[in-house]
């Protein structure tokens, strides 16, 4: 997803993952990061459900995916896909 989120910059609810369900997964729970989806920009979000469409031919994404996602406001990334990297001076 690097092609979305060029910058580096990812709105993400918080900085450590979380355990969730996430519907097909083989695994009952896996570790996410949760993305901001109202601070994604219309491109990003655009982005985002034709990579999903790609993904998931089986799925509406234009219509369930993107319904789920907006009720939700966040979108589920699994971590084991994220290369984490924090800059400390806002911790100071």
């Amino acid at each position: 997803m690097g092609h979305i989120f060029k910058d580096g910059y990812v709105p993400v609810k918080q900085i450590t993952p979380i355990f969730a369900d996430l519907e097909g997964h083989p695994e009952k729970s896996v570790l996410v990061f949760l993305i901001e989806w109202t601070r994604l920009s219309a491109e990003q979000q655009n982005l985002v459900i034709t990579y999903l469409s790609k993904k998931f031919p089986e799925v509406s994404v234009s219509t369930e995916i993107r319904n789920r996602i907006e009720t939700d406001g966040y979108l589920p990334i699994q971590q084991k896909w994220v290369i984490e990297s924090y800059d400390m001076r806002m911790f100071v």
